[in-house]
């Protein structure tokens, strides 16, 4: 709670990834992936509830081992690739919602994005209840289809940024 604000973490990890299939429970430095997100919300501070979305019986167990339990998996409508994390998100809080539980705030957090500072999850609860606007972080990532080449004219590093498509995005003849 930050505020007398109520605060739930919603957490999407679907179990049928086409670009690295199990990719939400593969091992990343000792842990699957899923553990990470769900160990930096428990060391915030002012959320209040964590849910794990997912079509998974594996990503629940896993969930359940890292101390958050998946009461219920997602309907199969809300796994497939044409559903969005706003229609998970308005899902989640419709079924709490029934369940008599309210919130002023909604953080979503996907367990692909690992790398989160300490400190990240408080901060932007923070800056949110401190200004009533939606917030979507944002940051330069260098990956994807990252070539560096090393220019033997002038012995430098050159960087280039290829645009890449979501898997699922591609066209079936590139799949």
């Amino acid at each position: 709670m930050y505020k007398g604000y109520r605060i739930l973490a919603i957490v999407t990890a679907r179990g049928g990834s086409k670009g690295l299939p199990g990719k939400n429970v593969k091992d990343l430095n000792g842990k699957p992936l899923i553990a990470w997100t769900i160990r930096q919300i428990q060391e915030s501070v002012y959320t209040d509830d964590i849910f794990i979305s997912t079509d998974s019986r594996e990503i629940a167990e896993i969930s359940a081992l890292y101390g958050v339990e998946v009461p219920c998996l997602r309907p199969d409508y809300l796994a497939a690739d044409t559903a969005s994390s706003m229609d998970v998100m308005e899902y989640t809080i419709n079924l709490l919602e029934k369940q008599n539980k309210q919130y002023d705030y909604v953080i979503l957090l996907e367990p692909t994005s690992p790398l989160r500072k300490r400190g990240d999850i408080d901060g932007i609860i923070r800056l949110a209840a401190d200004n009533p606007e939606s917030l979507t972080g944002l940051a330069r990532i260098l990956s994807g289809m990252e070539q560096i080449r090393k220019d033997k004219k002038e012995a430098m590093l050159k960087i280039e940024f290829v645009t890449r498509k979501m898997q699922e995005d591609k066209p079936e003849e590139n799949k």
